[in-house]
Order: structure tokens, then C-alpha cells, then sequence
């Protein structure tokens, strides 16, 4: 698939919707996020990469998702999604979300643009919010109602307790691990066998970690995990790398109003 169209489109559609202003004098607090995944299940099945950048109260997000090793001789897939947004009240807020798709020999797109600001956001988008949850709660926010162009759908995340860090992700820069327990509800757009969603093959809950960046201020999923009918499902964070602070998810302040001159005094020379 060509990451570099994809970029290009959505860079696109985003002048043509977000929404203007003007620039800050000094220069905007920023945000760059990159961060790795290795998804298994008895062998190595997918790897995922997903880049956040933030600056001047707009961001972007992007994902690559790609099968690996032998499951690539049995069924390929390769998918590329892209979303822009800005902030409302430190809230980030999407205006457009780009997605292309190889599954077998199969190609899809699907382009969504957002008109009107709601609750309602792509994945991608979402993971953003998560991102900025503040240090003094936890990144469970229950129902998050998603859209991708195609399929909608709720992410409920409820928490449950403490978690877990391997040492090699403690090694990263991670600590105060907490889980949540991830639900899917789907809601329209699927297939009729896919209404069960992940419960078809999930045995218990399916648990989302998250962890802290200190250094940054900010949350990073670190595993997704879940019993399944053939053994242990796992997505797990293996690179990160952070620059800047939650600092980017914030308002610029105001620029202070000149200081009147000081005034000589009366019968002064």
C-alpha cells in the first residue's frame, strides 16, 4: 500500500476543513509519538506501527497494520489509516480520517470527513484522547462511540485494577501500569456473523494496559490481551519513542498586553 498517497490526501482534505485562526507568536508546544507492536497468537501475526504528532493545536495520527511471517501465505493483509484533527477545550476533535485496505487480493478505501463536532470519533482519533487522560486518572473513559467511514461501533473501557509491565517495557521509559477491561459492541455496518464481535473466539475479558510516560505526562497502550479457544492473544508495545509534552494538548496562553509606559512624575525633570 502507498503510506506516502495516503498522507497526501489526508493532508489535503485537512486544509480544506480545518478550521482557522491565528498563530501564536511563540513558538506552539509539540508532540511526536512512535510507537511499535508485535500482535501474536501461538505464533507472530501482525505488526503495527503508530506515529501521533502534535503542534499549534492541530494533530495527526497515523497506523500501519500488516500481517507477518507465515500468516502472510495464508491470508495477507496491509492497512493504512490516516486522521487529522484540532482541540476543542484541550479535547482533540477530528475533521478527516483516510483508510486503504489489502485483505487477500482485496483493495478497499474509504474516505470520512467530520462536519460537525460530537462525541463520535475514528480510532485513531480515539487513541489521542486517551493519550491526553491526565496523569491523576486512569484512561478508561467507558463507551467511546467510533466511526471509521464503514463500520460503527463502541470501545468501552472500564477499569479494573492495577497492571503489569515487562522489564523490557519498563526499559522504555514506562511505569504505574493500569488495566482496563476492553468491551466491543457493534452497532451497524458489519456482517451478521461478525454481530458477536471479539466474543467469538475470547474466553474471559479481553484486558487493555496502559502506562505512563512521566517524562511526557502522557499514556501509551502497552498490551492488549485476552484467553482465546487456541491459546493466549497478545498486541504488545515493543518501541517507543517520545518527544515533547502533554504540554501540545493545551491552549496557547494568551500573550500579556503591553505594560503601559511609566509615567513621569509632576514637576520632575
Amino acid at each position: 500500500m502507498d503510506r506516502g498517497w495516503t498522507r497526501v490526501a489526508l493532508l489535503g482534505l485537512a486544509a480544506s476543513v480545518a478550521a482557522s485562526g491565528v498563530q501564536a507568536a511563540q513558538t506552539p508546544a509539540s508532540l511526536n509519538v512512535s510507537a511499535v507492536y508485535d500482535g501474536s497468537l501461538l505464533i507472530k501475526l501482525l505488526d503495527l506501527r503508530l506515529r501521533t504528532r502534535i503542534a499549534g493545536q492541530r494533530y495527526s495520527a497515523d497506523a500501519h497494520v500488516e500481517s507477518s511471517g507465515a500468516v502472510s501465505f495464508i491470508r495477507r493483509f496491509d492497512i493504512n489509516a490516516a486522521s487529522v484533527g484540532g482541540f476543542a477545550n484541550a479535547r482533540p476533535v477530528p475533521a478527516a480520517y483516510v483508510q486503504h485496505s489489502l485483505e487477500g487480493k482485496k483493495r478497499s478505501s474509504r474516505t470520512l470527513v467530520f462536519r460537525t463536532a460530537s462525541a463520535e470519533a475514528d480510532p485513531l482519533t480515539q487513541g489521542v484522547r486517551m493519550s491526553a487522560t491526565p496523569m491523576s486518572s486512569a484512561p478508561c473513559p467507558g463507551a467511546m462511540p467510533t466511526y471509521d467511514g464503514k463500520q460503527r461501533y463502541d470501545l468501552i473501557l472500564t477499569y479494573r485494577g492495577r497492571g503489569a509491565l515487562a522489564p523490557e517495557q519498563r526499559g522504555l521509559g514506562l511505569s504505574d501500569p493500569v488495566v482496563c477491561r476492553l468491551d466491543f459492541r457493534p452497532i451497524s455496518g458489519f456482517k451478521v456473523n461478525n454481530q458477536q464481535g471479539l466474543r467469538r473466539f475470547v474466553q474471559g475479558d479481553i484486558r487493555a494496559t496502559f502506562a505512563k510516560v512521566p517524562a511526557s505526562g502522557i499514556w501509551v497502550a502497552s498490551d492488549i490481551s485476552a484467553d482465546t479457544l487456541v491459546g493466549a492473544l497478545h498486541l504488545r508495545l515493543i518501541s517507543l519513542s517520545v518527544q515533547g509534552s502533554r504540554a501540545a494538548f493545551e491552549p496557547p496562553a494568551a500573550p500579556k498586553p503591553p505594560a503601559a509606559p511609566a509615567r513621569k512624575p509632576r514637576g520632575g525633570r
